[in-house]
């Protein structure tokens, strides 16, 4: 999450406010407590872990560039990072697993592992397919924030399906993980109102609104707002919106 929104701000893919940085700051607060006390620390696998962390932010931040701003559909853009992503791993597995490609000495072994591999590799190309399009729709910052409720959810099925336990602190972990992508949802909601109107021609308010009391301003809002809808509605949208007869078809 923190590198995606570090690497958005610096490449300009992703807006960053201040409303994005605080629903952030929660989740990433919430997946630290969830994970505390689950085992001991230890340097080179926590260096291991932020290196991943930020090849992945990378991926994600140029897989969003490329999709925003070219012509490539989900299933294309998975057909030409698939095979990178195997050239990259063979020199891996070739160093690291050499000791145990004699399990495929015979074809009644090979046949074996492929019937166990086939279908966790079927959800995986899907999940895969489904990451790509939801940045394509969205943007890498949502998926890396809706791919922590997937690691919720994966918590709460261990605890209720394989008996496991989690402390207090963890599950504490897991509802302030949780109220920090309501927040999220909660800001991208507010700023596509806000793109919605732009659209529509809606000016901002000017400078004299501030001079109104609270409930004031609100009601003021919410009658332009109400009045920018009517308009479209009726057939004035775009360009060619005018308030005043936004106004004449709400009354």
């Amino acid at each position: 999450l923190i590198f995606i929104v570090i690497l958005g701000a610096i490449t300009a893919v992703e807006p960053c406010s201040r409303g994005v940085v605080a629903a952030i700051s929660v989740i990433a607060l919430g997946a630290f407590l969830s994970s505390y006390g689950e085992a001991e620390f230890n340097m080179y696998g926590f260096v291991l872990v932020m290196i991943s962390e930020l090849c992945a932010a990378v991926r994600w931040i140029a897989t969003q560039m490329v999709l925003h701003g070219g012509k490539l559909d989900s299933m294309q853009a998975v057909f030409y990072m698939s095979p990178a992503s195997a050239m990259s791993l063979v020199p891996l597995v070739l160093s690291m697993e050499r000791n145990k490609v004699d399990a495929f000495d015979t074809v009644e072994a090979a046949g074996q592992y492929w019937m166990m591999v086939l279908f966790p590799g079927f959800l995986a190309f899907v999940l895969l397919l489904v990451e790509v399009q939801l940045v394509k729709e969205t943007s890498s910052l949502t998926l890396s924030v809706f791919g922590n409720l997937k690691s919720i959810v994966t918590v709460l099925i261990a605890v209720i399906v394989f008996g496991e336990r989690a402390s207090p602190v963890q599950w504490l972990g897991l509802c302030v993980a949780l109220s920090g992508m309501f927040g999220y949802s909660h800001v991208k909601k507010r700023k596509m109102a806000v793109d919605s109107l732009a659209q529509l021609g809606y000016e901002a308010l000017t400078d004299s609104d501030s001079e109104l009391d609270a409930e004031a301003a609100s009601s003021a809002r919410d009658f332009h707002i109400q009045a920018a809808v009517l308009g479209r509605q009726a057939g004035y949208g775009g360009e060619a919106f005018d308030p005043n007869l936004a106004q004449a078809v709400a009354a």
